[in-house]
């Protein structure tokens, strides 16, 4: 494998690691407003019925009201996994994370390489295993289409900047920027 073919393949996966680490990023922020969300509003309800107790008699509707969304809350704070969903996408976030890191390294190592010169075989090897790990992290997890796109998009304009964030947009920017690198625009 030729170092210009090795880093484009490292490029794919590192693009890889960084979308699925934002998503898992934000997948993880989500569930754990929801989680702090439900826990105080249980914790409130809970107050609040409980002041209700000193309430006169024709008002005892409200406090069983109070009574029933604070048991209600709590059912779902107790069946609604919400906060393995949030460890789940924590870790998640984090194993991508570990990816991306192990492959900027990784791309490190060969940065001095010539674009036609041979890869070493340990090299091959690692990048090897590195893409086994995204094998197995890719694995059992359905994804939110619209959230991945977003992540997408997201990656593309860090990389790029400004309003690029579409694919397309991408490719024409990186072929004008290969333009004046290559003396296409200069005179």
């Amino acid at each position: 494998m030729t170092a210009k073919d090795f880093r484009l393949e490292l490029f794919n996966l590192s693009y890889t690691a960084e979308v699925n680490q934002r998503y898992y990023q934000l997948k993880y922020t989500t569930t754990w407003r929801w989680d702090k969300g439900v826990k105080i509003s249980v914790a409130c309800l809970a107050v609040i019925a409980a002041m209700f107790v000193f309430l006169p008699h024709e008002l005892k509707w409200l406090e069983i009201l109070v009574a029933a969304l604070a048991v209600a809350m709590a059912i779902v704070l107790n069946v609604i996994p919400v906060g393995e969903w949030m460890t789940e996408n924590g870790e998640m976030c984090h194993s991508w994370n570990d990816l991306f890191i192990a492959l900027d390294r990784l791309k490190m190592r060969t940065r001095d390489l010539p674009d036609g010169g041979e890869i070493p075989a340990h090299l091959e090897d690692a990048l090897m295993e590195l893409n086994s790990r995204q094998y197995e992290l890719d694995q059992d997890h359905a994804a939110d289409e619209a959230l991945l796109v977003r992540c997408q998009e997201d990656v593309t304009q860090r990389m790029y900047g400004g309003d690029v964030r579409t694919y397309e947009q991408a490719v024409a920017e990186h072929d004008k920027r290969a333009k004046s690198f290559s003396g296409g625009t200069h005179g």
